[in-house]
């Protein structure tokens, strides 16, 4: 199912993401995604035992198999209205050991343009430490310019903020990257107005009508889990950007204790909205774009 807005067009179908293509004056601005995203490339605190006889939470997330969850998509639903159309999905992700999460989302993709998501998700209780709550898209490469509106400029989690100030910042992707020895989760900006990727003229648009956390690299989820070391990266020719209503803390597990409570992310149904707007750098100034949106 193809729609068409001015300059925008987007095309929705089955499988584990919905959409499958978003475009504006024909270039394309998405590769792969929307889809669910549970998993972060563990840091060296989440490989760190709590207490003695205890397993470390990222041994819990690969016991539940959110490193590696298997979709199984239900039909698309979809509805058309003039210039708009809305597109409904459900989708069961599979994990290890009966392990199922439940993902309901709709899609509203108006005739300004905008694609609205509106996601939920039901966590199973025995999956009760979760490391994110979001989504995954896969950009061109070329959509290498990142601003944001929100804390900054260095990266920032819910429990590491308070060095941070809110602003509108720019940069590059792949300045993005943090050197850890250990490759990992890095990069994170909480409290998020928006964020903007562009490749200096056409760009994609994250906005919300909450605060949300993002991230950006050049390195997947999978290759920061299987590196050893920082030299054993290689750039990948695409953008990951990680969409998260919700981002588990950090702790201090590897020199103090764990994640505070009020920073985990427990078992319960999480619902939250998103959306993606493509402008013309030419035409639309991302704040003012993301002012219109959220309205």
């Amino acid at each position: 199912e193809t729609v068409t807005a001015g300059s925008v067009q987007a095309t929705f179908g089955g499988g584990e993401s919905g959409l499958t293509a978003l475009s504006i004056n024909g270039v394309d601005l998405i590769e792969s995604g929307p889809t669910l995203s549970l998993f972060r490339a563990p840091t060296d605190n989440d490989e760190i035992r709590p207490m003695r006889g205890m397993s470390t939470p990222a041994a819990r997330w690969r016991r539940w198999g959110i490193d590696s969850l298997i979709a199984n998509p239900g039909n698309m639903q979809f509805r058309r209205m003039g210039d708009a159309v809305t597109a409904r999905q459900s989708i069961e992700w599979i994990g290890n050991d009966g392990v199922a999460f439940l993902h309901k989302r709709r899609f509203e993709f108006d005739a300004s343009g905008v694609l609205r998501v509106h996601e939920e998700l039901s966590v199973p209780e025995r999956c009760n430490d979760l490391p994110r709550v979001g989504v995954h898209l896969n950009l061109p490469s070329s959509l290498d310019h990142l601003e944001w509106y929100g804390l900054g400029p260095h990266e920032t989690y819910p429990d590491r903020a308070r060095g941070a100030a809110i602003g509108r910042y720019s940069t590059r992707v792949a300045d993005e990257y943090v050197p850890y020895i250990r490759p990992q989760e890095h990069g994170h900006h909480t409290q998020t107005r928006w964020c903007a990727l562009s490749n200096g003229r056409q760009g994609l648009l994250i906005s919300a009508p909450e605060l949300f956390g993002f991230s950006t690299s050049n390195y997947s989820i999978a290759q920061l889990d299987e590196a050893q070391h920082d030299v054993d990266l290689k750039p990948e020719a695409q953008v990951h950007l990680n969409i998260d209503a919700k981002h588990r803390g950090l702790g201090t597990a590897s020199c103090g204790p764990d994640t505070l409570d009020k920073y985990l992310l427990r078992a319960r149904k999480f619902k939250w909205s998103w959306s993606l707007a493509a402008f013309d750098s030419k035409v639309d100034d991302p704040a003012d774009l993301a002012r219109r949106v959220n309205e």
